[in-house]
Order: structure tokens, then sequence, then C-alpha cells
């Protein structure tokens, strides 16, 4: 037997249960080939399983499936797993594909008719730990029982795109019962999720508490005298009940699985990913699965250079490897813990306390016209915060810093240093790189200095060139295009909460701050070649750059906020939410906590009989969620009440009780934070509050918008584009019929109506409009007859109709979506107006289709030309007011942009003329075959403005 340290890896994988974990993550925007087969199981399960291999590098593989539904535990108790629905037709094709590329990859699958997948892993899981580090990978929380010092399990979150390593530890944690204890706790609390019935009338919460006294359910039963109250009735009324319930869930071990010699098949890249599945991966169009494998297969990584994007963590290897070298040996592109293989601190950094040293620096960037700028401050706020050094860098391995507040000794006055620099920042021809510039723009504007050169911003570069990261900070884009581990700011500032950098050595301050200033440089000779290369050297310089002093001025002005109206408003909530809860409890004919989702699905699943649409990521429990409940909505008024319910308590804890809090005590001003690489489209988003969630139509949204107040003696202006994504359809699309309907000043949705109906414009109706308000929008967005049905409440034949009269009265409509839909198959991205790039790997290679069905790359690939394409003329409208605004109009300010809408603080005396400039500014962004529409109001709050 070989040692726990020499042990090889075996991964045994739940794969019924990932496949349709798979399924139900994409079942909003579900991914389909050309001919509209649904491929989102096929899509899942293969990203699972690479991310698996390459995360884990596992020794050996094996995959169990379900083959029935009729198994032991059925004949057992007929009502087992009975509350289930039908697998959706288009799951079930799906199933013989997936098993195909399992034996096609060579890799162990097992599937016993009568048996569940869970048994099969169980019992191989129990036979081979002792010669293999078992992990099990699965959603299903019924697996955890197999938990045990040689056996961890893999749990799957969010959809099929996270995982975490659960330990016997990590399973009371999480659960509240170790692993050991899941039969018991499903034995009292039952699973309806697999129709286990358990004891009736007590939960999860009172399962956790009888397990954690007494251990086991038998020894419940044995001490049933000391357990008062009403859970002892319920325990002895359900005796038999929770024996059969526990053993329904207790796995079986014993299975007879034959040989299992073939699990120790040695996991090598050859024999999975070898040119059979290519080909068949080709066939179901999963292009972006191919990409992720031609990634792995690569013999040898390229060391990153200016020009090219690497892969994350890439290195040049010294030697030409084998496949599997490459997936376990030491390939950096490969290794799971990649910081302990990052270059770290190979700089050189100095503390300036020197006269002659801070004047060099002065003449030199001066002299040279640009240098790298990071300041380091005493507070997260920028509204307050004060600068306590300045980092700056000339050369890549370089950097100074100049110390503002620190208690160290200095040649110079170190209050005044914010004040040498005040020219060189304040100087348009002195380029400044920095990450995150208009945090430095704001931090200045604290000592009345305003920022200009702005030269080049890494993190908004690194966002153009690719719009699909998850995060854009310093820390990530220095380890994925540098290979470089940063020293993080909770390394040397242990308590964050109470501690600041001046708390910290000065000679640990001083290599931080350098090495921000070194990388933000290095960063940056990396990014600015690919600029040009990749052609976003226009959006960069002519929309986000100039950008950065309009949000941070927008930032720092803030908006004043109604704390008396607002708790007004939260009282009266509370009274519409308890009429909720009052009618909610009365359709479930009891009282429940409306906020238990255990509770909730009990009340729907177990005592409506409602279908189970869905299970939760976590636990896989029947799911509550939002899309749930809209599904369900048709079946029962409950669902209805539960989704007001939920909106107005989201809202009232997100904004009606949460904005007093966000009012700063300094500006009495709520300052939100607008992102511009919050959104792939280019759009901005905000947060801290975020805005963009209030909604626009609904009452509740307009109570929360009458919160938002101009100063006094001000009122609030807003601005709001018309229908910007319908003209910018008219416009890419050059249809006559639609340009004509936008110049010649026609209701665009009452002219598609009468065209759709085939009735006169005089004869439309508000019915009417309503159809084609729904269908100019939806055909916008892609939207397919069957989704189209859904909305309008008709059947798919007559949303087919609708559609295919659409297009016949708009014919270049689709020729437009077509031709960008080309552009995006034979490029691999789209394009906006500015071009602005959003890469769409998964079409590159594949061929338009019949248009009938599009996916949802597809559906994407066309709303980023027309969304993003609004978010650049939005921008370049805020440009412009902006430039306005400093020169002619110095009472007035921009507070938000949220949407299409711009909001302003004005006097009223300017209100006209600042009415006159704004719509001019905004209507001329940009210029287009069809005319841009301003809408401008004004009131004493923003409900009134809007």
């Amino acid at each position: 037997m070989e040692s726990d340290m020499n042990k090889k890896k075996l991964i045994l994988i739940d794969g019924s249960g990932l496949i349709f974990r798979a399924f139900y993550a994409l079942i909003r925007n579900p991914l389909r080939t050309t001919q509209g087969e649904n491929t989102s199981a096929i899509f899942g399960f293969m990203r699972m399983l690479l991310k698996i291999i390459r995360d884990y590098r596992p020794d050996g593989l094996a995959i169990a499936f379900d083959v029935s539904r009729k198994t032991f535990r059925s004949e057992r108790y007929p009502e087992y797993k009975a509350n289930r629905v039908s697998v959706p037709e288009e799951l079930l094709h799906q199933i013989p594909a997936i098993m195909e590329l399992v034996k096609i990859m060579n890799i162990p699958a097992l599937a016993i008719e009568g048996i569940e997948a869970d048994d099969i892993v169980a019992t191989l899981a129990d036979k081979l730990k002792h010669d293999y580090d078992i992990h099990v990978l699965t959603g299903d929380k019924d697996l955890y029982q197999l938990v045990e010092d040689k056996i961890k399990v893999i749990a799957v979150t969010k959809g099929v795109s996270e995982v975490r390593i659960l330990d016997r530890d990590g399973v009371k944690a999480e659960k509240g019962i170790y692993p050991e204890q899941i039969p018991d706790f499903l034995g009292i609390a039952g699973d309806s999720a697999d129709n286990i019935p358990g004891v009736k009338g007590i939960g999860e919460k009172g399962a956790i508490a009888l397990l954690e006294k007494y251990g086991s359910m038998e020894n419940i039963y044995a001490h049933i005298d000391e357990i008062t109250g009403a859970n002892k009735a319920k325990l002895e009324a359900s005796r038999d009940m929770a024996k059969l319930s526990k053993e329904l869930a207790i796995l079986r071990r014993d299975l007879d699985l034959g040989e299992t010699a073939d699990l120790n098949r040695e996991v090598r890249l050859e024999n999975i990913f070898n040119k059979e599945l290519l080909a068949r991966l080709k066939e179901l169009e999963l292009g972006s699965v191919i990409d992720e494998i031609h990634k792995m297969l690569a013999l040898k990584q390229e060391k990153p250079v200016p020009g090219e994007l690497p892969l994350k963590g890439s290195a040049a290897p010294e030697k030409k490897k084998s496949f599997g070298d490459t997936l376990f040996g030491e390939d950096k592109a490969f290794t799971a813990d990649k910081d302990a293989e990052l270059t770290a601190l190979d700089g050189v950094y100095t503390l300036v306390t020197g006269q002659k040293t801070l004047d060099g620096i002065l003449a030199r960037i001066v002299k040279d016209k640009f240098f790298t700028v990071d300041f380091e401050t005493n507070s997260g706020d920028p509204v307050t915060a004060r600068i306590i050094g300045i980092a700056v860098s000339f050369e890549e391995k370089t950097g100074f810093y100049i110390p503002v507040m620190h208690d160290v000794p200095a040649e110079f006055d170190k209050t005044k240093v914010v004040d040498l620099f005040r020219p060189i920042f304040e100087d348009e021809s002195i380029l400044k790189n920095g990450q995150n510039l208009k945090y430095e723009y704001r931090i200045l504007m604290n000592y009345g200095i305003v920022l200009r050169g702005i030269g080049f911003d890494t993190m908004i570069a690194a966002f153009l060139l690719d719009p699909t990261r998850p995060r854009y900070n310093m820390d990530d884009l220095a380890a994925d295009y540098l290979n470089y581990k940063t020293i993080h700011y909770k390394d040397i500032v242990v308590d964050t909460k109470n501690r600041t950098l001046l708390d910290v050595p000065i000679e640990q301050v001083r290599d931080y701050a350098g090495e921000d200033a070194d990388i933000t440089l290095r960063l940056r000779n990396f990014f600015a070649p690919l600029v040009p290369k990749k052609k976003v050297e226009r959006v960069l310089n002519e929309v986000e750059l100039p950008l950065i002093p309009v949000l941070g001025e927008m930032e720092q002005n803030g908006i004043m906020i109604d704390v008396p109206y607002l708790n007004e408003l939260s009282g009266r909530l509370d009274g519409w939410i308890r009429e909720l809860e009052s009618g909610i409890h009365g359709l479930a004919g009891e009282t429940f906590n409306i906020n238990s989702t255990q509770q909730l699905a009990v009340i729907l699943f177990d005592k409506l009989k409602l279908p189970v649409f869905k299970k939760t990521a976590k636990g896989g429990k029947p799911s509550t969620d939002e899309e749930t409940l809209e599904a369900l909505a048709g079946e029962h008024e409950l669902p209805r009440l539960l989704l007001k319910y939920r909106t107005y308590t989201k809202l009232k804890g997100t904004y009606v009780d949460t904005l007093p809090l966000l009012v700063n005590p300094r500006t009495g001003r709520v300052h939100t934070s607008f992102n511009q690489t919050g959104a792939a489209t280019g759009r901005l988003s905000s947060s801290d509050p975020n805005l963009q969630n209030i909604p626009i139509r609904d009452e509740i949204g307009k109570e929360i918008r009458k919160a938002f107040i101009a100063a006094p003696g001000k009122i609030l202006l807003s601005a709001d584009y018309s229908q910007v994504e319908l003209r910018l359809f008219a416009h890419f699309s050059g249809d006559e019929n639609m340009l004509r309907t936008f110049h010649d000043g026609v209701d665009i949705h009452a002219n598609t109506a009468s065209l759709v109906f085939g009735i006169p414009l005089s004869e439309v109706t508000q019915d009417h409009r309503r159809v084609s308000k729904m269908i100019n929008y939806g055909i916008s967005y892609g939207m397919s007859a069957f989704r189209l049905a859904k909305e309008l409440e008709i059947s798919r034949t007559d949303a087919q109709g609708f559609i295919d009269r659409y297009f016949a009265s708009f014919p270049k409509v689709r020729e437009f979506m077509r031709a960008t839909l080309e552009y995006a198959c034979a490029h691999g991205e789209v394009r906006t107006l500015m071009g602005r790039q959003r890469p769409v790997p998964e079409l590159k290679g594949k061929k338009v289709g019949d248009m009938k069905s599009l996916s949802h790359a597809e559906r994407f690939s066309i709303n980023t030309v027309l969304q993003g394409t609004a978010a650049d003329i939005m921008k370049l409208a805020m440009i412009a007011i902006h430039r306005e605004i400093k020169e002619n109009f110095p009472n007035v300010k921009m507070l938000l942009q949220i949407h299409d809408e711009l909001v302003f603080e004005v006097p009223p005396d300017e209100a006209d003329s600042l009415t006159t400039m704004v719509k001019d500014k905004m209507e001329h962004a940009a210029v287009l075959k069809s005319p841009l529409v301003a809408d401008i109001g004004a009131g004493k709050n923003w409900a009134e403005a809007h």
C-alpha cells in the first residue's frame, strides 16, 4: 500500500447530477447550434470536466450515470422521487451525446440498471479509498455522507461554474452536521427534492439541533423521553417513516461493480483530447470548448511579450514536454498553486527623503513629459481622503516613494510635496499613466488640483483589450500578464479596519507603493502596443480616457437625499409588506417564514403540489428563485404575491433603508461610483449604491426617485435619449421604412403596429402598440417566437407570424443582423460604431443559420453592437457637455448617468439655457442616418424631472 504522500488522486464524478446542473444553469439563455439544437448540458458538462482536469490534475477519473428511474429505493418506497417532473425533451437528447463524448475520451463510465449514480460513486469510493486520494465531484448533498479522512467532496456551486473542496469539517461548517450524520438528518428533516418524507413538522433547523445533542437518529429515539413539547409527539408519530427515510438516504457501498482495474488508466491528454473528440465537438458547434482544449494541448507557451496577450500565467518551457507533463508537470499555465510560481519583488524601490533626489524627480518628469503615478491615502473614501505619499516610476523595475504624511525625517517640507507636484499634475503636455486614474483625479480635487494630461490607464486598456475578464485590479493583471505576484495591501496592513499605511514600517510602504508604480508602468508597456493592434485606440483616446475627469467630478459631486422622506416611505413599505405577508399566509393556509426557502419550498411543492422546475445549486433542493416563481405565477396566485413581496423587501433593504446610511456626513450627499469596466458592452455601471437597478416604470421605483433631490435653491434636470437603440437599429440596417419613421417623427411603435397588424395608423390601439413595442425591442435582443409567445401570452404560431410580418415590413433589419453574425463568425468578435470590441469565440468558424432561433452568443453579439454603440454615444455626449459646463455653466453640476439618462443640478434661472445646450450636445454626439432625440424635463426631485 502506498503512503498517503504518494497516493494517486482519483476523481469520481456524479455524471447525471452534473448534466442536470449544466442544463438548468443556462435555462434562460440556452446554447444552441445553428440548427436550433440545445447543447447547454453538453457545453456545461464539458467545461466542468476540463476545469477539473486542468485544476486538480487527477491520476484517474471515473464517471457514474443514472440509467433508469426505477431503483431499489422506489421499490422500497414507491413515492421516492415520484414528485419529479419528466426530464425535458431538450435535455433528454443530450444525455446520449454526453455519454458518447465520455467514451471517446476513454474515461471509465459506469451505469447500472436500477442503481443510482450516487450508489456507484459510494461503492467505488469505499472500495478504492485505501489506494487513492479520493475526490467526489457533485452538487448533491447526499454524497456528502461519503466524506472522511480519505475521501473529500468537490462541491459544485453556481450552476457549473465554481467548485469548492469540502472535508469533514467543511461539511460541518456548511451543513451544521458531520458527513456521517447526513442520513440521520434526512431521516428526520426529509428531502422534498427526492420526496423523502422524514418526520412531519420537524425541519432542517430542528433536525440539526436534535443531532447536535444526540448524535444519531437511533440515539434520538433511545432518549425520546428526554424530548419535550411538540417535537416528541412528532417524532413518535413518524417513527416508522423516519426509519424508512434514513434507509432511503443511506448510500450503498457494497455493489458488485466487477473489475475496477481500468480506473488505473492514466489520465493523459493524448488519450482524452483526441482527434475523434475534436471532430465530434466541432459537429456540436462547441468552438469555445475546442479552444480550451487547444490551450491545454499546447506543447509550449511563449514568454509574454508586448504585442501578444498570453495564456494566464504562461511561461516559456525549457524543453518540449509530453502531453502528460504539460498537464501534470511544472508548466505554469496549468499549475494550481500559481502564486508559488510567480515572480515577486524584483524591482529597486527608493524612499525619497533628500532634496536633490526630489528635485531630480520633478525635473525628469518635466523633461520626459511622461511618468507613472500612484497615490497612497489615509482613507478608502475619495471624498475625504488625503495623500500620505506619492509613488512614481519612469523605468521598469524602479520606483520612488515620496512621503507626505509619514513620520520620517526628510530634507524637504513634506507638507509642501503635493503643491510641488501641482504644476505637473495640471500640465496637459505631461502625460500621466496610472491604474484607475479616476481615483487620483478625485483625490486631487480635495486639494483644488485638476489632473490634466491623462495619457494611459492600464485598468481601462485591459478592459478594452478583453472586456470579458472578471476583474481588472492591478494584482490580477500583474499575475495574468506579467507573471508577477504583487504585494497585497492586506499583506502589510493586517488590521485593515483600524490601521492604515501610516501604521506600517516605512520600508514596507516603500516597497508596496514603489512596486505599484513600477508594475503599473510595466502593464502600460505591455498593453500599449496591443491597443493599435486590437484597433481600440479610438475608443481609448476619444471616449474612455476623456471620460475619466467627467466621472471623477460626478462622483465627487454626489447627489442630495431626502432622508425624512425615505423614513416615511420605509414606514409605508412596511405596511404594504405586511399586507402581502397576510395574503401569502392566507393562500398558504398557514403561517410560515416567507424568507425561508426551505419552508417556502414545503408550501409550494409539498402542500400546493406545484411542479418542480429546477433544483438549487447548493443542496439540490427544489428552487424557489425568481425565475421559478415567474414560471409558477401562471399556476397559482401565491407565486405572484411572493414576487411582489420580494420586490418590495429588496427595494426597501437596498435603497429605502440603506440610502440614508450612505449619506456622507461631510457633504450631506450620496456619492455613487461609476464603473467604466463593469459591462462588456461598454455601458457604465454604478455601485455603492447601484442606481441602475431602481425600477423605471414601477410605482415603487418612482417613489424611490422622489428621494433624490436638488440642493436648496437648485432644481434637477433630466435628459434622456429617446429610443436610442431602435434608432441605432435603423442606422445600422439602413432600412428605409424605419429611417422614414424616425425622420418624420412618427411613433415607431404605432407605425410598427400598423405594418404588422395591417391596419391604418389611425386605428392602432394601445394594445396594438404594446405588442409592437415588445416586438421592436424583442427583435433587437434576438427574441425567438417561443419567448415572444410567452411574453405576450399568445400561441407560438401567432408570435412567429408577428416576427415574419415585422421582417417583411423592415427587410433590411434581418440583413443587418445576418451581416453582424457573419462578421462575428469570421472574426470571433463584434464591434461598435466607435470600434469597441467584444470577443465572441463561441461563434468563430461557425455558419449563420436560418435566424429563427438565435443562440445566446448570437443574441448578445447583435445586442453589443446596438447597446455598445449607444453607450459610446452617451459617453461622447457626456464629454462634450462636461466641457461646455466647465466653460460656460460654472454653477451647474452633472450628477448621474443611469441607462440612457443624465441628471444635472442647476440654478432655476439657467435651466432653459442648459436645456438648449444639453439637447444640442446629446443629439449631435454622433452622425447617424437616423436622428438622435433627447427628452428633457426638470423638477425639484428626480421623479419630477424624469
